[in-house]
C-alpha cells in the first residue's frame, strides 16, 4: 500500500514538472534546465556496458589518457615500453595488455636518435631484436621540429585546430588500421 501511494505521489511530481517543463521551453527555447529524467539515479540500476581497456583495468580504448610526472623521471621512456607491450601483447609489471594492438608511437620530445637508442635498449633487453610482430605492428616517429602545436588561437580569439594536426589526423588516416 506504501508503494501505490508513493508511486502515486511520483505521478503527481512528474506532471507538475512537465506542466512546468512546457511553460520554460517557450522561454529557454531549447536550453532548458534538467529534468528529473536527466538525473534520475534509476539509469544506473542496469548492468553498464564492458568498457574495452588497452591494458587490464588501465587506460580506456578510445579515451585520451596522460601519464604526469615532474620532467626527467623517464614517463616518455615508459611510454615506448608499453607501445611495444601492446604491439606484441607483453605484460611489464602491473601493466597486463588486454589485446595485441597496432600501435603508433609519435615522440615529440625525443629526437629520432633518442628514440632509436631508448627503442634498442627496451628491444634488446626484452629479446625482440628482429621480432615479426613488431615489426607489423609498431611504427616509431619522431616529430621534434616537425611539429607545432595541434590547438591555436583562430583568427577570432576562438581555439582551433592548427595544420600540425591537420597532418597529423591524415597521417593517421593513411596508416590504416591504427588502433593506439
Amino acid at each position: 500500500m506504501a508503494t501505490t501511494t508513493i508511486e502515486n505521489e511520483a505521478e503527481v511530481l512528474k506532471k507538475e514538472m512537465q506542466t512546468e517543463t512546457d511553460a520554460e521551453r517557450e522561454v529557454f527555447g531549447e536550453d532548458l534546465p534538467l529534468t528529473w529524467e536527466e538525473v534520475s539515479c534509476d539509469r544506473f540500476y542496469k548492468k553498464p556496458e564492458k568498457l574495452n581497456y588497452l591494458f587490464e583495468n588501465l587506460t580506456i580504448q578510445g579515451i585520451v589518457s596522460g601519464i604526469f610526472a615532474t620532467g626527467g623521471v623517464g614517463k616518455s621512456f615508459l611510454l615506448l615500453i608499453l607501445a611495444i607491450c601492446l604491439a606484441i601483447k607483453k605484460d611489464f609489471g602491473p601493466f597486463k595488455p588486454t589485446n595485441q594492438y597496432k600501435v603508433l608511437y609519435i615522440g615529440a620530445e625525443d629526437p629520432l636518435w633518442e628514440l632509436h637508442r631508448r627503442a634498442y635498449l627496451i628491444l634488446e633487453s626484452f629479446g625482440l631484436l628482429g621480432s615479426a610482430d613488431l615489426t607489423k605492428n609498431l611504427g616509431i616517429y619522431s616529430a621534434v621540429g616537425k611539429i607545432d602545436p595541434l590547438i591555436i588561437l583562430g583568427r577570432n580569439g576562438n581555439p582551433t585546430t592548427s595544420k600540425s594536426y591537420e597532418w597529423l589526423r591524415k597521417s593517421i588516416e593513411n596508416l590504416k588500421g591504427v588502433d593506439v
